[in-house]
């Protein structure tokens, strides 16, 4: 699956963009029914260029996807943090799966 990604990347039309900022807002939605309430809550992120204030790409996520957003995170620094101490070249890097199929939750 992995490598599809990789491919299906470079392939793409998808260029990077350099973001030096990010925004984070929580936001709640809701609704209240005969019996209870139903609250729905997404995290929302806003990549700035501070360079030139121009918003790059706002991005909403689930709780569930920002959960795990937030460990991959952690453990990308963690990896990062001990190859910046390491004085050897850097090897390719490698792109790691859970190996879970995402569902799609539309």
């Amino acid at each position: 699956m992995v490598e599809e990604i990789q491919r299906k990347l470079e392939e793409s039309d998808i260029k990077p963009w350099f973001a030096d900022e990010v925004l984070i807002s929580a936001n709640i939605k809701a609704r209240k029914n005969k019996k209870s309430i139903d609250k729905e809550g997404y995290v929302r992120l806003l990549y700035l260029n501070m360079m030139n204030k121009q918003p790059i790409a706002e991005i909403v996520l689930s709780r569930f996807t920002a959960e795990k957003l937030s460990l991959a995170l952690k453990e990308s620094l963690s990896k990062l943090d001990k190859e910046l101490k390491n004085k050897d070249i850097p090897k390719k890097p490698i792109i790691e799966s859970t190996g879970k199929k995402p569902a799609y939750m539309g």
